[in-house]
């Protein structure tokens, strides 16, 4: 069975980062997202490889994509929690804001750099910020090189 266009264009991009072909690997694994959106990997790998070449915004789509399409996979979040470690080395300050259930102000809204979404439900205030404080929690013991805790 031969693997799909994009696992091929994964395979490519694999074989022109080895040998040192940045943009070449980069444009590979950038086709590769197109052509399989729902692929953890490729936009783990995508995200990756745009942060190894410094362009960390960028990295912030498809790392969280990655994450979104497969929450459990310990990898990928720990590459979330990379460009977190990037983007705060930069010196970015990060604000989280928690809308209700009409979610936030659109003029608002269209002012953030990103928005992180926990799930499509709607959950109280209280339980949310429980739940991105664990979630910076994890973000901060990856980077520290503490395993992730699946319990």
């Amino acid at each position: 069975m031969s693997a799909n266009p994009s696992q091929q264009r994964m395979q490519q991009g694999h074989a022109a980062r080895k040998a040192g072909r940045t943009a070449e690997a980069l444009d590979h694994y950038r086709t590769a997202v197109e052509e399989d959106p729902e692929s953890a990997e490729a936009n783990s790998v995508y995200g990756l490889m745009l942060l190894q070449v410094g362009r960390a915004d960028e990295a912030e789509t498809p790392l969280r994509r990655a994450v979104e399409i497969a929450p459990s996979h310990a990898a990928l979040r720990m590459n979330l929690a990379q460009w977190l470690a990037q983007r705060m080395a930069g010196g970015k300050d990060l604000a989280f804001l928690v809308g209700g259930p009409e979610g936030l102000d659109a003029a608002l809204s269209a002012k953030a750099d990103f928005r992180w979404s926990l799930s499509p439900l709607t959950w109280p205030h209280g339980l949310v910020r429980i739940m991105v404080a664990e979630q910076l929690y994890r973000a901060h013991s990856l980077l520290q090189g503490h395993p992730y805790h699946r319990a």
